[in-house]
């Protein structure tokens, strides 16, 4: 339907220049542009009756361009609040700057939420005449509040949980502990709060910025879990199993990692239970039988001759095994590979003789 291009007194001069300055011309651009619009879009006198709606607008709340015209929101939706969108409508005519609203809305069926502007048509003249444009957001309230209800059912959970439980910024901040975690570790939430990672935990996997937190917040992986010793408050460490996930923040709250610990003698070994992987390898290495039986005599303290008797290897192959170990695992030397073994949480802590974990498929 062709528009009245008066009302659009302040069309931007960039228009102007694109299109010409011939009104019908621009009353026909204005309108094929309104009318194809997805968002809700309107115009009030300054005695707030409608005197233009596009298309959207009738299919967001159901209604006709001869019911609307000359009628306000009173009329139009009797029993009905305008809320904040009066308010905006109300402060623009008074400042003529633009004002933002986020509120209720009668819809074809039922009431929806929208989020949109209140602005001036013609800024600087005297028209006073309004342009409403927004979108219904109900969707999005309606996934803010579920996901608000559900974190709070969650921090309820964790809360009555025996199992400690500590949370992390992607930074490595802690921001919350559950009281088991508190009684386990020996610190007050409040000291807490100012410590990090490296503060509670000696595992360079359960750590701020290693390759399995990495991994965790890029999205490569949902969890991991690592043999680590949790430091308490007196300086004694115990060893403990760590599970590590990241839990995206829900909107505008922030993204946190929760470590939940078990003792080591609590549970099965880390590599025999089902879940995220364990600790985060360098992607795509695989360790075979024989690779952990040298990792694990290594550690042991034993020589190359006594490693080779035990596996029945010959010199060569000794050799061959421990160029491999030294290349997957990334280690300097024939020295640092239980070393780096154990960086990497492939020792299991607290266990001897010691015990090499099979990583599982990345």
């Amino acid at each position: 339907m062709p528009i009245d291009v008066s009302l659009f007194e302040a069309i931007p001069g960039q228009l102007v220049q694109a299109f010409g300055e011939d009104p019908d011309y621009l009353g026909r651009v204005a309108g094929t542009l309104l009318g194809h619009s997805p968002s809700v879009i309107a115009v009030k006198d300054r005695h707030l009756h409608y005197r233009y709606a596009n298309p959207a607008f009738h299919r967001y709340h159901g209604t006709t361009r001869a019911e609307i015209v000359g009628r306000t929101f009173t009329d139009l939706f009797p029993g009905h609040d305008e809320g904040a969108l009066a308010a905006a409508e109300e402060s623009v005519l008074e400042t003529r700057a633009p004002r933002r609203f986020d509120c209720p809305l009668p819809r074809r069926i039922g009431t929806g939420h929208a989020t949109g502007w209140v602005f001036a048509l013609d800024p600087v003249g005297s028209a006073s005449w309004l342009g409403l444009a927004y979108e219904d957001t109900s969707e999005l309230v309606d996934s803010r509040v579920a996901a608000r209800a559900a974190e709070r059912r969650y921090e309820d959970l964790c809360r009555r949980a025996e199992v400690p439980l500590v949370a992390f910024s992607p930074v490595g901040r802690v921001v919350g502990a559950n009281p088991a975690y508190c009684e386990r570790s020996g610190y007050a939430l409040d000291e807490l709060r100012s410590l990090r990672t490296a503060d509670l935990f000696s595992s360079s996997a359960v750590s701020a910025g290693s390759l399995p937190w990495r991994d965790l917040l890029s999205g490569k992986d949902s969890s991991f879990r690592s043999p680590a010793r949790m430091r308490r408050s007196d300086g004694t460490l115990t060893a403990v199993h760590a599970t590590v996930t990241y839990v995206p923040g829900a909107d505008t709250q922030t993204p946190r990692v929760y470590c939940a610990l078990d003792p080591v003698d609590a549970r099965a070994p880390v590599g025999a239970r089902p879940g995220g992987p364990l600790l985060g390898l360098v992607p795509g290495v695989r360790l075979d039988r024989t690779e952990r039986q040298v990792i694990e005599l290594l550690a042991e303290g034993k020589a190359n001759t006594a490693v080779a008797r035990r596996l029945a290897l010959s010199r060569t192959g000794l050799d061959y095994r421990l160029a491999q170990l030294r290349r997957k695992l990334e280690a300097p030397s024939r020295a640092a590979i239980p070393s780096r073994a154990y960086a990497l949480g492939l020792i299991e802590p607290g266990v001897w003789p010691p015990r090499v974990h099979q990583p599982p498929d990345r």
